[in-house]
């Protein structure tokens, strides 16, 4: 089954949702650029060190420049993935 993730403004920033809301960039006049998880049906477990914060309800995932993205590509995948099938459940 293929999985569509759409995105829309919602806090007057991009953000992203599949079934509800699931992450927005928090952009501010920074040297990084954050996305928000939002996390209501539970919290994943993300031991890559990606998402950070002990938020009850979101976890926080940075990124510094164009290398650091590339470098954190595949525990951002995983991280949505894992977040798809939680809201699945």
């Amino acid at each position: 089954m293929q999985i569509i993730i759409a995105e829309r403004i919602k806090w007057n920033a991009p953000s992203f949702y599949y079934k509800e809301h699931m992450a927005a960039f928090h952009v501010r006049q920074q040297k990084f650029v954050n996305l928000v998880f939002i996390f209501r049906k539970g919290l994943i477990i993300d031991k890559s060190g990606l998402l950070q914060g002990d938020y009850k309800d979101r976890r926080m995932a940075y990124f510094y420049n164009i290398e650091d993205i590339k470098s954190k590509k595949a525990a951002l995948k995983k991280v949505v993935n894992d977040w798809v099938k939680l809201i699945e459940e």
